[in-house]
């Protein structure tokens, strides 16, 4: 199965896509850049949602992917973007910053290609998880270790945040909402039940598949079990990801 079917089937990835059309609500469309497109589900979304869309990313092999979708796609360096000042009316950044070198230099290219009073909904996952979700590497943060490259960390996270992202988006950006997504519920069930689900229901029953290619009973389940977490989201037993949207505030006195 590929990694855009997986992520029919896989709640966070599941979650995130929910927030982003949620905070897409009453935003005008016009041009959005999809930063860090991965395989291209997001912009299938912003497309579907009336944007005029470019997807970048810095994996040749994930933009022969999202070509198949979109031809508008540019191979970049996310800290480097080769775009002129002001030229989006939105930009999608889900799960990049903890992938980057140096966020500090993301967040201002960020900055500067977004018009001002445009939008950004950036996401990122977070060091207050709930222990199942990753419970090798909670154990060896505790105790000053170095995370293992599983898990959490996994899929080339050089960073996971705390009340320092706060900060980092307050001192460039309007925060306009916040969402706190995947708790203790996914937590659980993420690793281990979309892999049981679809060998089974391959192994016993023609599995009928949705637009993606993902098979369609279990999607339907991933997302029955967002909107259980959801509705049973405890905080102090931790989160998976956080996301903000976020408003480019006009220039004051010349200076953006």
């Amino acid at each position: 199965m590929s990694d855009a079917n997986l992520q029919d089937i896989c709640p966070t990835h599941l979650q995130k896509t929910r927030t982003l059309i949620a905070a897409l609500t009453g935003e005008s469309r016009g041009m959005a850049l999809n930063l860090g497109c991965g395989t291209g589900k997001h912009t299938q979304l912003l497309s579907a949602e009336g944007f005029k869309v470019i997807s970048t990313d810095i994996d040749i092999e994930n933009l022969k992917t999202v070509k198949k979708i979109s031809e508008n796609v540019v191979l970049a360096d996310a800290s480097m973007l080769p775009f002129k000042q002001n030229a989006f009316d939105l930009l999608s950044c889900i799960d990049v910053l903890e992938h980057v070198e140096k966020e500090v230099d993301c967040l201002a290219e960020i900055k500067r290609t977004v018009r001002p009073q445009g939008t950004v909904i950036l996401s990122v996952p977070v060091k207050n998880y709930p222990f199942a979700y990753d419970p090798i590497n909670k154990i060896r943060t505790l105790l000053k270790l170095k995370p293992l490259p599983i898990g959490l960390y996994a899929w080339g996270h050089r960073r996971l945040y705390g009340a320092e992202i706060h900060d980092l988006v307050q001192k460039k950006f309007e925060v306009q909402a916040i969402w706190k997504k995947s708790s203790w519920l996914i937590a659980l069930l993420e690793w281990y039940w979309p892999y049981l689900f679809v060998y089974h229901f391959k192994k016993f029953i023609p599995a009928k598949t949705n637009e993606n290619g993902a098979p369609a009973i279990v999607a339907s389940l991933a997302q029955f079990i967002c909107l259980l977490d959801d509705l049973l989201f405890c905080e102090a037993l931790g989160y998976i990801n956080i996301v903000f949207k976020l408003k480019n505030p006009k220039a004051q006195g010349g200076v953006l």
